[in-house]
């Protein structure tokens, strides 16, 4: 243990010590005691009331919460050397009574002792990531990082995109991504109807308004901008779509439930068909936060095309999610994209409706995930089953990395031989679902899915099938034209 060090005018700088060789899991409180001027114990209870004001592996500074004043204690480990430092008064070459007290605090409180005592953080780390599949990785510390958050400790990955896969992860992904089905403009005043989308204010929530405004000569809205109560409207057309329409208004005018629903999407897909034609807004609450001319920017609106895939790539001991989105013949990214007002997606000056739980799940999931998923290889198995399989029957998953059959595993595995057509009846609330089914080589497809057809063959190595579109096509046509 080395003294503290004097300045050139021969005057003691704040208190500092060096243990060394320091070791933080061979450090007792009878050690402590040693090291301390009277040999004395700290409180029993004072280091209960130690907080970190910084924080971090191998460094940290501390205070305590009380009334007397507590100087600041630092610690700096260095491999074996523990560099103590306090602002006191203590001019003996020994621990004072507070860096005493951090250092009980240590070796008492997990949540501080952790971030200098490397084999208790990794095994906190380890048991951390045994949901992620990384228990095993030589250095968890390259994926995961600690803090102190509220008197806890916090354990968050380093990648934001990594998540975990367990029962609960993956029933509340599932909840997300597949959530269960419910059963089953000019007046004669010169002024116009439009549609304003908005966040309610404080809950975000999407808000559909219907206003009334006067018109520039230009054809641009104006001051003031009049709510109309859509309930009113529905009696004047006599016309189904006007209905649902001025219904789905009406649904969305105080729409106040966090969770989405087949109804929600229903009553939007009406909105978005606009049959009365009317000019659609959205607000910017940046240049106002009430409705007005200028505080509304033009939007077109329209429903997103079907056209959106998965693909699971490789990515070193990872598999890596990613959702590609082909729209106007371009291929886009989820990070090309925006997602507004809790249903749409915005490209340029159109909101497209995402009018598919499914496929708003997964841009909901991958925008908190930096715009795709991690899953450790050791979990992704189970990640598979267990998730990507039920959500093949809505999007397209491409698994980059399984290769297409070769004619010989075809033939070895029976996909050669003919098609075999079935039909399933499903109950449907009041109704009955007809269910065209393929079966390729004894393996049966809905044809109105997206699953995709992997085998294995006689060696164990997986391949893809690839789905005969044309023979698919004419089942459904012939279906649809026995049962129109």
């Amino acid at each position: 243990m080395n003294k503290q060090p004097v300045d050139q005018a021969g005057h003691f700088e704040q208190h500092r010590l060096m243990l060394k060789p320091f070791d933080i899991e061979g450090l007792t409180e009878n050690m402590i005691a040693r090291y301390s001027p009277s040999g004395a114990y700290p409180d029993l209870k004072a280091y209960q009331h130690i907080f970190p004001a910084g924080l971090e592996i191998n460094r940290g500074s501390f205070s305590q919460y009380g009334k007397i004043p507590f100087p600041t204690v630092s610690l700096v480990l260095e491999g074996d050397e523990l560099l103590l430092e306090c602002t006191c008064a203590n001019r003996q070459g020994t621990l004072c009574e507070h860096q005493a007290l951090v250092l009980t605090a240590l070796i008492k409180r997990d949540e501080l002792g952790v971030f200098f005592n490397t084999r208790l953080r990794h095994e906190k780390l380890r048991k951390f990531a045994a949901d992620y599949g990384l228990q095993n990785e030589a250095n968890p510390d390259d994926f995961f990082q600690i803090a102190y958050q509220d008197k806890k400790l916090l354990i968050i990955p380093r990648l934001p995109s990594l998540i975990p896969v367990t029962k609960d992860s993956l029933s509340a992904m599932g909840e997300l991504l597949l959530p269960a089905a419910p059963p089953p403009a000019t007046d004669s005043a010169g002024q116009v109807f439009c549609v304003v989308l908005r966040q309610h204010k404080y809950y975000k929530h999407l808000q559909i308004e219907l206003y009334n405004a006067p018109v520039t000569k230009e054809g641009k809205i104006k001051n003031p901008l009049t709510a109309v109560n859509p309930l009113e409207a529905v009696w004047e057309p006599d016309n189904q779509q006007y209905l649902k329409f001025f219904a789905g208004l009406n649904k969305f005018q105080q729409h106040a439930s966090a969770k989405k629903s087949e109804a929600d999407i229903a009553a939007l897909r009406a909105v978005v068909e606009n049959p009365a034609g009317y000019d659609f807004y959205y607000h910017d609450s940046s240049l106002s936060e009430n409705i007005t001319a200028t505080s509304i920017i033009p939007v077109k609106i329209n429903t997103l095309p079907n056209d959106i895939s998965l693909s699971i790539t490789p990515k070193e001991q990872f598999y890596q999610l990613d959702c590609q989105l082909r729209l106007n013949g371009q291929l886009l990214s989820l990070q090309d994209l925006s997602l507004r007002f809790s249903y749409f997606i915005l490209a340029g000056d159109t909101l497209y409706l995402v009018d598919r739980l499914a496929v708003l799940g997964v841009f909901e999931l991958l925008k908190k995930k930096s715009g795709h998923l991690l899953v450790h290889a050791s979990k992704y198995n189970e990640f598979r089953l267990q998730l990507l399989a039920r959500l093949e029957d809505k999007i397209a998953v491409a698994q980059t990395h399984i290769a297409p059959a070769t004619p010989v595993q075809l033939e070895q595995q029976g996909f050669n031989s003919k098609l075999n057509r079935t039909i399933y009846l499903s109950d449907f609330g009041q109704h009955v679902m007809i269910i065209p089914v393929l079966s390729y080589g004894g393996v049966e497809i809905p044809v109105r899915s997206k699953r995709r057809i992997y085998a294995k063959d006689d060696a164990g190595y997986e391949f893809l099938v690839q789905r005969d579109d044309k023979a698919e096509i004419a089942f459904t046509a012939l279906v649809l034209k026995q049962h129109p």
